[in-house]
């Protein structure tokens, strides 16, 4: 899906892009990330293949830097920042790592 989205982007020349999988209808607000990623994909010229594998770090990149800004907000260490900005980004998945430890 994130493909097939990205590739309408690329290939059209008027905003708001048509529905790859509804002929004739148009996009609605959810697809404004994929417009982000495929406007960097149009400006450096990488192709969609290579341009997908990099947006999905790049979103991780994003979520550890937003928890190292917002701890550095708080006027934190950078140890300490770093340390949240890591239980931010990975804090979502540590239920299963808390359910073994107290099994």
């Amino acid at each position: 899906m994130d493909v097939a989205l990205i590739n309408a982007i690329m290939k059209q020349n008027h905003i708001p892009i048509e529905n790859p999988w509804l002929s004739g209808f148009y996009m609605n607000y959810y697809y404004f990330g994929h417009f982000i990623l495929g406007l960097f994909q149009y400006l450096f010229q990488i192709p969609t293949a290579v341009g997908y594998n990099l947006a999905i770090s790049l979103f991780g990149v994003w979520i550890v830097q937003a928890g190292y800004l917002v701890a550095k907000t708080l006027r934190l260490g950078d140890l300490q920042s770093m340390l949240i900005s890591i239980l931010m980004t990975f804090g979502g998945n540590l239920y299963l790592l808390i359910q073994i430890l107290l099994n």
